[in-house]
């Protein structure tokens, strides 16, 4: 029925992609997702430190990472790009089942601290490039509001 209207395709590989979500091929497949009951989380609060920073804005967030005892991995054999802001992921143990496994407790546990820690990566990242501009040496914190004069 929908044959008139598939385009006109120039190898076997497009007719394999035609119709098929992206990752649902595995060439297209970077990393993985899987449960690792054993591993201690990639990166922690203490990481945000001012002696321990350095972890948080040099990590890789495509490279190997831990959250809640779930594993994001790259897949061997893979070309990646380090710090790539795209990630084609395949799960397994049934860390996303379906459409609605979005809201599997092990992904809604590993997802916000990925988030989370991505974010405080970028803002490390642009804290220590303020610290190199010439002005800094100078900079002073503004006085916080005194409460008491009703002025902000």
């Amino acid at each position: 029925m929908t044959r008139p209207f598939r385009p006109t395709l120039r190898n076997p590989y497009q007719g394999a992609l035609w119709g098929k979500a992206l990752g649902e091929l595995t060439d297209q497949q970077t990393h993985s997702l899987a449960d690792d009951k054993m591993a201690p989380d990639s990166l922690t609060d203490e990481d945000f430190t001012p002696e321990n920073r350095h972890k948080v804005a040099d990590f890789d967030f495509s490279s190997d990472t831990v959250f809640s005892k779930v594993r994001l991995s790259r897949l061997p054999g893979r070309a990646t790009i380090a710090n790539s802001p795209v990630l084609v992921i395949y799960t397994h143990d049934k860390i996303i089942d379906g459409h609605n496994g979005v809201f599997d407790p092990k992904f809604m546990a590993f997802l916000p601290q990925y988030i989370a820690y991505i974010e405080g990566k970028r803002i490390v990242q642009r804290y220590q490039r303020f610290r190199q501009t010439p002005g800094y040496a100078n900079f002073t914190s503004p006085a916080p509001a005194d409460a008491t004069s009703g002025q902000n």
